[in-house]
């Protein structure tokens, strides 16, 4: 009889250490699914900051584009005051 109590103990012992061993499992699987997300997301930062570089080169040539043609526009309108109507 004096051992029940301890076979007792000794089975809440065991679950309670299962129990923690299962939840050790999950902390470690989220640990796992927190780094993967973290890559992900350090992955998009990269790629916005590509983004905004090549937007950056595009606005760049669209505004060198645009000094040109203006320059062109001026050296048309000074060729038809040249020649008249």
């Amino acid at each position: 009889m004096a051992d029940e109590p301890e076979n007792l103990v000794l089975m809440h012992l065991r679950e309670l250490r299962g129990e923690m061993r299962d939840l050790r499992n999950v902390v470690e699987r989220q640990g796992e699914r927190l780094e993967a997300h973290g890559k992900l997301i350090e992955e998009t930062r990269e790629m916005a900051a590509i983004a905004a570089g090549f937007s950056s080169l595009a606005a760049h040539r669209v505004d060198q584009l645009t000094d040109r043609v203006e320059k062109l526009e001026k050296r048309v309108d000074k060729i038809e005051e040249r020649v008249g109507p």
